[in-house]
């Protein structure tokens, strides 16, 4: 590991750190609590303060101060850094002096024009107006900091300007655009309530701007460019202040726009997030997952709103979380709490199971038995195999059948048929969808993203403990080249990554831990492997090409045996 992270760990106690956050009790040499990352009555939890590590005998969460860190702040390695060493006191290198200033200058930058954009909101009173005619208290307006973009083409910009950045640094942080050929940069704000969004240290990396009522047909909502600091495929709004309350009551609420969130969190439903301007992704879930592995979706109730909430539910399904729906008796979340706190609160208590509640919709539009029984087999069975629980999965297999009069050892034999055949979930999504959402969850793979960057890193001349592209030999080339492609836009991110994990070897642990992510990598893509070659294998029993099927079962066979031998000399 570096110098760094050994720093970090010399000068910090893993129970001083870990107790800021649950209460510690002294159990002999180590330290038991009631575990974080899931509810318990009887302690499971154990801090080492002699190994710096912590394990969960209830869940298996393990780790050190990193991943604790990592877990509960919703931070990737680099944040964590960063957020433990500020508490250490100890400086990171590893960035050079002018990235590490370009950063600087760049979230100064967007952080002057949080400033901005607050103090014009608080001279417009016709808006201030607006926000609290459409219920925003000063309180709420003053704790998300919220702003206003005057009309005008380079207010910001002249304002900034004036307090001496230059162009490109405003280019960077996303807050003007070039213009056409020879024309002047202008402002990306323009006569828009602004709303800051925040990354989960609290830390303002980019804007979303609401258009007034004045403008002539414009986006309703604008965000800032995805940048270095910024990608709107992974922020949620309001997670920096939402984060302890998830926590707390171990349950995400997630709501569309940014008045439902402002409106929640004055309600005192704290525990709600929204996405920011887009669709909820798979990097938003693994993030809420990281603090709490159930969530509530609240979005809107017309026919987009229930799609979008049977795609995000699918997908939060597809992470092992626990999933619910809420029927809204409103339009949105923002108009049913203005009109009534409780009637809200009702709503979300009325919550139903994420299957129950798309039983209930086939249920209500097929009254035909028929027609409900191939919708069943067409959208619940195969949401059915998504279940991580078996005691979860055979309680909802009663409930679907008393329902639907299906008989209940029917279900279970189609799931049971489904998992085995490895079908598709019918998620409410367009081919392109299901190809973009693939690619995101692949890129959520810590064990493949930690590859990448050892070879990235080997590639510039860092040198490991292990010969990186020798240990990685499984991989045939084609392998290497699509996973080198898919995270070469994060490059940088990754090499700093892995330096700081593996760059030196004291005591010997960088190889340990090399060793272990490698061997868990090859397993992963063993796995990865037989999947394309089963689903490979049934196209082939399709099209009745005999020849075809036996040379895809002989590779199956093979990489079976290379799992069973990884998973019999490593336990």
């Amino acid at each position: 590991m570096s110098r760094e992270v050994e720093q970090i760990k010399d000068r910090l106690d893993i129970v001083e750190v870990i107790g800021q956050y649950v209460p510690l009790q002294k159990a002999g040499a180590n330290f038991k609590a009631n575990c974080p990352f899931h509810n318990e009555k009887t302690p499971s939890f154990f801090v080492s303060p002699a190994r710096g590590s912590y394990y969960c005998f209830g869940c298996g969460a393990k780790g050190d101060i990193f991943t604790f860190v990592e877990e509960t702040e919703g931070l990737d390695f680099r944040g964590a850094l960063e957020f433990l060493a500020q508490k250490a006191g100890v400086e990171i290198t590893k960035v050079s002096p002018k990235v590490r200033e370009e950063n600087d200058r760049t979230l100064k930058a967007i952080q002057e024009a949080a400033d901005y954009f607050r103090e014009r909101l608080l001279k417009e009173k016709k808006t201030l107006d607006y926000l609290l005619k459409r219920g925003l208290s000063k309180e709420i307006i003053e704790k998300f900091y919220l702003g206003f973009a005057p009309a005008g083409w380079r207010n910001l910009k002249e304002f900034l300007t004036d307090k001496g950045f230059a162009e490109n640094e405003l280019l960077r942080a996303g807050l003007i655009k070039k213009g056409d050929e020879a024309k002047e940069s202008y402002d990306v704000f323009r006569e828009r309530i602004i709303f800051p969004l925040a990354e989960s240290s609290g830390r303002i990396v980019g804007f979303s701007g609401r258009a007034t009522d004045e403008q002539d047909n414009p986006p309703k909502y604008l965000n800032s460019p995805d940048s270095v600091f910024f990608r709107k495929g992974e922020l949620l709004y309001g997670l920096d202040k939402a984060k302890r309350a998830i926590r707390d009551k171990n349950f995400a609420i997630i709501v569309e726009g940014q008045m439902d969130l402002l409106m929640s969190h004055q309600a005192g439903i704290t525990n709600s997030v929204a996405a920011s301007g887009t669709a909820v992704t798979p990097a938003h879930l693994e993030r809420l997952k990281k603090i709490s592995q159930r969530l509530l979706i609240s979005l809107d109730a017309d026919g987009a709103g229930l799609k979008a909430a049977l795609k995000t539910a699918t997908l939060a399904l597809e992470r092992g979380m626990e999933v619910k729906i809420a029927k809204l008796t409103g339009k949105d979340p923002a108009e049913i709490i203005g009109r009534n706190v409780e009637e809200y609160k009702e709503c979300l208590r009325g919550a139903l199971p994420f299957i129950e509640f798309v039983l209930g919709n086939i249920l209500d539009e097929s009254k035909d038995e028929r027609t409900r029984t191939k919708r069943v087999e067409r959208e619940i069975v195969p949401l059915l195999s998504l279940l991580p629980s078996a005691v979860e999965r055979a309680h909802t297999i009663k409930v679907i059948a008393n329902k639907t009069k299906i008989p209940e050892r029917a279900l279970e034999e189609d799931t049971e048929r489904f998992k085995r055949t490895r079908g598709k979930v019918y998620t409410f999504r367009t081919a392109e969808e299901i190809k973009e959402e693939k690619d995101h969850s692949q890129i959520l793979n810590q064990i493949e993203r930690h590859a990448a960057g050892l070879l990235f890193a080997e590639e510039g001349g860092t040198e490991f403990p292990l010969k990186i592209s020798e240990a990685l030999s499984f991989l045939n080339q084609t392998e290497k080249e699509i996973i080198l492609k898919r995270y070469r836009p994060d490059r940088e991110n990754l090499v700093f990554e892995v330096e700081n994990y593996y760059g030196s070897d004291e005591k010997g642990a960088a190889r340990r831990a090399l060793e272990e992510v490698i061997l868990n990598f090859k397993r992963d893509s063993l796995k990865k492997r037989l999947v394309d070659e089963t689903r490979a294998l049934g196209r082939a029993e399709e099209k009745k090409d005999k020849k075809r099927a036996r040379e895809i079962l002989k590779e199956i066979q093979k990489v079976s045996e290379d799992i069973n031998k990884l998973t019999d000399t490593n336990g």
